[in-house]
């Protein structure tokens, strides 16, 4: 939310990349599609399997752009699983260099659930419960 534009005025064509890091290996995964504007939603789940309960997830909001050349880091936020108790989803609003994100994580050691139940759960945690 409130993601910058560009210099020329034209939204960026934001992406996310999300990393989680342990003491030995760091596994990454990337949205699969740029979302334009400053509002823009991915909606989307990542599952990395095998996950200490001292790693950190980070979260990097990247600028694709129009050109080639290399993406702007629009910013950067950094979640301990440390600070998530199994099996509770948490909520997190971190600050960008510009705008804001909000991550939510759920650490469990069980299957996570389908994607409709998570969504509603989402939902009401949001309160926008239908």
């Amino acid at each position: 939310e409130g993601l910058p534009t560009r210099p020329d005025g034209d939204p960026c064509r934001a992406y996310v990349t999300v990393a989680v890091t342990e003491l030995l290996r760091r596994r990454v995964r990337r949205t699969s599609a740029e979302a334009a504007g400053p509002d823009v939603v991915w909606d989307e789940a990542f599952d990395f399997d095998n996950t200490s309960a001292c790693a950190q997830v980070v979260v990097d909001v990247w600028d694709r752009p129009n050109t080639s050349g290399r993406p702007d880091l629009l910013g950067k936020a950094v979640v301990s699983l440390a600070d998530c108790r199994a099996g509770v989803p948490h909520t997190f609003f971190k600050h960008l260099l510009e705008g804001k994100m909000v991550i939510r994580i759920l650490f469990d050691f069980s299957e996570l659930p389908d994607h409709e139940t998570e969504a509603e759960q989402m939902k009401e945690i949001l309160g926008q419960a239908t």
